[in-house]
């Protein structure tokens, strides 16, 4: 089995996106570096180490299965991914 570099990017920058996260962010609850992150989302790591995968997975709520393509789109994400998280409003300064 060849390894989808690509979607596996996509889907691990699609979820952290969805976290509202950074690259940096993900990457401290990953324990991996943001230079990893960033080139795993640009399919830019050719040899990424399973235990890697497993910790962004993790990192992410998501299973490996999800990230290297081998279940549909978004069809076994746990609920709480699938609902957006609400944005924080900003609080307007009052003008005295």
């Amino acid at each position: 089995m060849e390894l989808d570099l690509y979607k596996l990017g996509r889907r691990v920058a699609g979820t952290r996106t969805f976290h509202g996260w950074t690259q940096q962010g993900l990457a401290d609850r990953a324990k991996v570096t943001q230079a990893t992150v960033a080139r795993l989302e640009k399919g830019q790591l050719p040899r990424v180490a399973l235990d890697t995968i497993v910790a962004i997975a993790d990192a992410l709520g998501v299973g490996v299965d999800y990230l290297i393509g081998k279940t549909p789109d978004r069809d076994h994400l746990p609920d709480a991914l699938m609902t957006p998280k609400p944005r924080r409003q900003r609080r307007k300064a009052l003008v005295g």
